[in-house]
């Protein structure tokens, strides 16, 4: 039960991180080929 609720609120903190950078890229104007590059 525990595991789920932690895997629960890890992945509600990457979506706000993955939220967070695309915000950034958006006002950094990056392009999708950029965008790619720093994911990996």
């Amino acid at each position: 039960m525990l595991f789920n609720v932690r895997a629960l609120i890890f992945g509600f903190v990457a979506l706000e991180l993955e939220l967070y950078y695309a915000l950034v890229f958006s006002k950094t104007k990056l392009t999708s080929c950029e965008l790619r590059q720093f994911r990996i």
